[in-house]
């Protein structure tokens, strides 16, 4: 039997069974982002792009059964405080196919990197 939800604007098909995860979880081993349009591109800080700061964050995402994320942590910084901030409030709004164990979608971590550049 299935059904669907609405989910933060996409409709998400909702499944019977454990057992009927499968074919909709089992994408990869790794969460991957649902639909880029959902994930929200970081403003550049003003102070940063005043000060032409660029640099890569590393970010620690924890990620729920669901595909939301829970906790944002910097795990390698920037170098620059305000670009290594300016993903902690956008990364939350992503949605992400969720990691599954034998077709069971489970709460799992990943780590995402964010390039600054000017353009």
């Amino acid at each position: 039997m299935r059904t669907s939800i609405l989910a933060a604007g996409v409709l998400v098909p909702v499944l019977a069974s454990a057992q009927s995860f499968e074919p909709f979880f089992v994408r990869d081993e790794q969460p991957r982002i649902l639909q880029p349009t959902l994930c929200e591109k970081p403003a550049y800080p003003r102070n940063s792009l005043r000060n032409e700061e660029t640099g890569v964050v590393t970010y620690n995402l924890k990620i729920d059964s669901t595909g939301r994320v829970l906790d944002v942590k910097v795990a390698r910084s920037s170098g620059f405080r305000d670009l290594d901030e300016a993903g902690l409030v956008s990364l939350p709004k992503c949605l992400f196919w969720p990691m599954a164990v034998k077709g069971v979608p489970v709460q799992s971590f990943r780590t995402m990197q964010y390039a600054w550049t000017l353009d």
